[in-house]
């Protein structure tokens, strides 16, 4: 299970460097779609990385 969230988290990491460059090459910063979208996959990013750290005991991923 926590290589699938380390997975998921890496992968939704990759995802945030993708939709800013995507984000600069259009345009579409000043859409609220865009920030919407953008603030959920950075918010399920943060909460893999807890529990990544909650199962781990506090060591280093």
């Amino acid at each position: 299970m926590i290589k699938a969230l380390k997975l998921l988290a890496v992968l939704l990491t990759i995802i945030l460097l993708i939709m800013v460059f995507y984000g600069i090459f259009k345009g579409i910063f000043n859409t609220p779609g865009f920030w919407l979208l953008y603030l959920l996959i950075l918010g399920a990013d943060s909460l893999s990385i807890a529990v990544i750290k909650k199962y781990n005991g506090g060591r280093k991923c």
